[in-house]
């Protein structure tokens, strides 16, 4: 049907286009009807009719211990039932829904990490080149590491003496 095409492209609100789906998926159970006359909220009744449903289940699912989002099953041509073998594997399917879009959340906040890490470690780099030449400017080049005055003293000491012994 056209309405069905016209899904992907609205911008709906479940809570508000299906209120009674809602409310159900808040309460953790499955919203699920045989015929539409079983609805018992005439705006989600409305609205399941304007996409053509003749029977459907809609299953709720969480993300972090959050509802965050859910998945609808319907069918266009007639009435069935929904019996707890049926709803069971729906919420199976839900479930395996909810652990993809967990894991792609938990690959995206990965990678950002690593691009942070990285980000890190270019501006750690920078930093230490910069005080690398800073310390060279202060200190000049030597071949001493140390410039404490007790090694400074013992390079003048050196310098005095070593002339005489050649």
């Amino acid at each position: 049907r056209n309405d069905l095409a016209a899904v992907s492209t609205d911008v709906f609100s479940l809570k508000t286009s299906f209120p009674w789906a809602w409310a159900r998926m808040l309460d953790h159970r499955v919203a699920s009807y045989s015929r539409i006359t079983d609805i018992p909220d005439e705006v989600t009744r409305a609205n399941v009719s304007r996409f053509g449903a003749k029977a459907g289940a809609t299953i709720g699912f969480k993300i972090d211990g959050q509802v965050a989002g859910c998945v609808a099953y319907a069918t266009a041509s007639e009435a069935r039932s929904w019996p707890p073998e049926i709803v069971s594997r729906l919420q199976l399917v839900s479930s395996v829904v909810a652990a993809a879009i967990s894991r792609q959340r938990a690959d995206n906040a990965l990678r950002e990490a690593m691009a942070e890490v990285k980000r890190l470690g270019e501006r750690l780099a920078a930093e230490n080149s910069y005080l690398r030449s800073e310390v060279l400017h202060v200190l000049g080049t030597s071949p001493v590491i140390g410039q404490s005055p007790a090694i400074l003293e013992a390079l003048e000491l050196v310098s005095q003496v070593a002339p005489t012994d050649s």
